[in-house]
């Protein structure tokens, strides 16, 4: 029996996908492939990527919003290690900055051993790869 990937996925890779990469209208069987894999749980977000992509005025929001079964309700574990990280790498701050939801979605995927899906570049998201490890 082969066991199957489950992804959770950062606001950036949406906002990647929806705005530069994939557009909807030019590449709508990358979007139902994604909305399949949504729909058999197997792509997954914290709340904060919503919150996240609320931010951008292109759609991206309203798509999310819409995906019955994207979004992993907030239960104790999952805060408990958000905290967690951001004790470990301060270089997250959940109030303000483009790091928001990075904590969130990292602590998922590490609580339910998800695989990230990100548009970081290494650079740029400095501490991500040791903290998603």
């Amino acid at each position: 029996m082969s066991t199957r990937n489950i992804y959770c996925i950062d606001t950036s890779s949406i906002i990647e996908a929806w705005t530069r990469a994939y557009p909807r209208d030019h590449f709508p069987s990358v979007w139902e492939r994604i909305e399949r894999l949504i729909v058999d749980g197997r792509l997954r977000a914290p709340r904060e990527v919503l919150d996240e992509l609320e931010r951008q005025e292109d759609g991206a929001h309203q798509w999310a919003k819409a995906q019955s079964g994207l979004v992993v309700p907030l239960n104790p574990e999952h805060a408990a290690e958000v905290q967690r990280i951001q004790e470990d790498f301060p270089y997250y701050n959940t109030e303000v900055g483009f790091s928001a939801g990075d904590p969130w979605v990292i602590a998922l995927a590490k609580l339910y051993k998800y695989i990230v899906v990100t548009y970081l570049i290494k650079n740029l998201g400095a501490g991500y790869t040791e903290a998603t490890e």
